[in-house]
């Protein structure tokens, strides 16, 4: 066809639409630049100047979107062959704990051969592991976890400690209590007479309070344990009778206080014995120094007692506590008065 003094040739190829597919294709540009290189990839390679603007513009829609199809496909092969290799390269390294106490299989902890990784502790030890099926070279404790193992000494570690604390509550802690109490507070005695009847009688088992005169001072009437003056290494349980500064005056079976300045007076005493007669060989009359006490047991006529000592006086450092409590027989317990 002539037009003007230009001559057009008008070629028409056969479209392969199959060359579309093709795997190479990356993106639209290079398509375009493939096209114009190869006439069998064109539809309709007739004069690009007879196409209208529209149907150009169609066309490069048309080729993006082919690229982008192709870049997405790609994306997505390359993301499963990443998944697959990570699956893969788990499975060789033996499977993850989940959970505390799971072991794993010795087969499970193997490095892959196509891809070593160094193991673990926990994976040495377990290749290391005796067959079950050998009966000899089996050890239980080496068929454990690491971690097991160490968890299971600390527990044994945490339970000797737990019984050796609960010893030394239940046990030891009271028994030290006991000792500080008789050493600081109470005095546990056993009366082997019958010196201090009715108040106290034979093998009555008593507590003496040793803080009774740490504020204040012994009072007449008072039941005392005490150092015997005669060898202190010996106690004695009496009543106070003469205060310091006291006359005491013994005559006609009857006691007489006369206070330091002050009048004589016969001494009322509730605690002896009903109907009983102090028997004494003759008057008898006594001065009690300072810090000092004179002492009596309730069963007058069978009481060793300060009437009768060499040294007839107890020292207020000698008396070791106030008797208290008779705890034993249950038919005699009481306070003593």
């Amino acid at each position: 066809m002539e037009t003007g003094s230009d001559t057009v040739e008008v070629i028409n190829v056969d479209v392969d639409d199959d060359i579309l597919e093709n795997e190479d294709i990356e993106d639209s540009l290079e398509f375009r630049n493939t096209v114009e290189a190869d006439p069998h990839a064109v539809r309709d390679l007739s004069d690009a100047s007879q196409k209208r603007p529209e149907e150009q513009t169609s066309y490069a829609q048309e080729i993006a979107a082919m690229a982008a199809q192709k870049n997405a496909r790609q994306r997505a092969a390359v993301a499963e062959a990443a998944r697959k290799e990570e699956q893969r390269s788990t499975e060789h390294m033996g499977p993850v704990r989940t959970s505390y106490g799971s072991t794993p299989d010795p087969a499970d902890t193997m490095p892959s051969p196509d891809r070593q990784r160094p193991m673990t502790a926990s994976q040495r030890i377990a290749a290391k592991r005796p067959s079950l099926a050998d009966p000899i070279a089996f050890d239980p404790k080496l068929d454990q976890d690491p971690f097991e193992y160490k968890f299971e000494k600390k527990n044994k570690g945490s339970k000797l400690k737990g019984l050796l604390k609960d010893f030394l509550l239940v046990i030891v802690l009271p028994v030290v209590i006991a000792l500080l109490l008789v050493k600081f507070v109470i005095i546990s005695a056993v009366v082997p007479s019958e010196s201090m009847q009715p108040t106290v009688n034979v093998d009555d088992r008593l507590f003496g309070f040793r803080l009774a005169y740490l504020f204040s001072s012994p009072e007449r009437g008072d039941v005392i344990i005490f150092e015997y003056p005669d060898n202190p290494k010996r106690l004695f349980i009496k009543r106070i009778i003469g205060m310091p500064g006291d006359t005491v005056r013994i005559a006609d079976h009857a006691v007489y206080i006369t206070p330091s300045g002050g009048t004589e007076y016969k001494l009322n005493e509730p605690y002896l014995p009903a109907g009983i007669q102090m028997e004494t060989p003759s008057e008898l009359k006594f001065t009690v120094p300072a810090d000092h006490y004179f002492v009596m047991g309730d069963n007058r006529n069978n009481s060793h007692d300060s009437r009768f000592w060499d040294n007839h006086f107890v020292s207020r450092d000698a008396i070791k506590a106030k008797a208290g409590l008779i705890f034993w027989p249950f038919s005699n317990f009481g306070f003593i008065k």
